[in-house]
């Protein structure tokens, strides 16, 4: 199951290895993909969300 994290911290930062941690734990067979925007980028994030969200989903066949 692929899980995209959209946050305003860097790949560097403690935080988004926090999260992915958090949620391996009750989703093992999680694959998470991490996107960060700048700090404080409410419009980037949200954003992010909706063209991630919109997206269609294509399952390999």
């Amino acid at each position: 199951m692929l899980v995209h994290i959209i946050a305003d911290y860097g790949y560097g930062d403690l935080a988004f290895a926090e999260v992915v941690q958090r949620i391996k734990q009750f989703l093992p067979d999680a694959e998470p993909m991490l996107t960060p925007v700048p700090p404080f980028a409410t419009l980037a994030a949200g954003f992010c969300v909706a063209q991630l969200g919109l997206n269609p989903l294509r399952r390999a066949r």
